[in-house]
């Protein structure tokens, strides 16, 4: 069987990537195949990479805000592009994504949001 392969990234104008290599490095040791873009990358160069790669999720790191709208931009260019099924997306923002915004995330087709203090375990769990 073949691993599972996920992609992360950072939006545009946000440089906090600790936490998101952190979790990435817990799944690669887990047997996850990553594939990260690192930082400052567009919704277009995430979903279009997420196409090339053929995973099953997309996991978003935010905590500079706009998460509502550049994680749904994601979903939306997702499902845009006719995947079936889409390619889940699931993310966190260290504490600036607030319970009401997930709740908003969720609307807009979000699969998961991760709150500050998670243990690496659940978000494993989930991928």
């Amino acid at each position: 069987m073949p691993p599972i392969r996920i992609l992360t990234a950072v939006p545009i104008c946000d440089g906090h990537d600790s936490a998101i290599n952190t979790i990435n490095l817990e799944l690669v040791r887990l047997g996850i195949e990553v594939i990260y873009l690192g930082y400052n990358r567009s919704a277009k160069d995430i979903v279009r990479a997420a196409i090339q790669e053929d995973v099953v999720a997309v996991g978003l790191s935010s905590y500079n805000g706009g998460h509502v709208e550049f994680f749904g931009e994601v979903v939306d260019r997702l499902e845009s592009a006719r995947l079936q099924p889409r390619a889940s997306v699931f993310g966190g923002g260290g504490g600036t994504i607030s319970h009401e915004d997930a709740e908003i995330l969720y609307k807009r087709g979000d699969d998961r949001v991760f709150f500050a203090g998670t243990p690496l375990e659940n978000i494993a769990g989930y991928v």
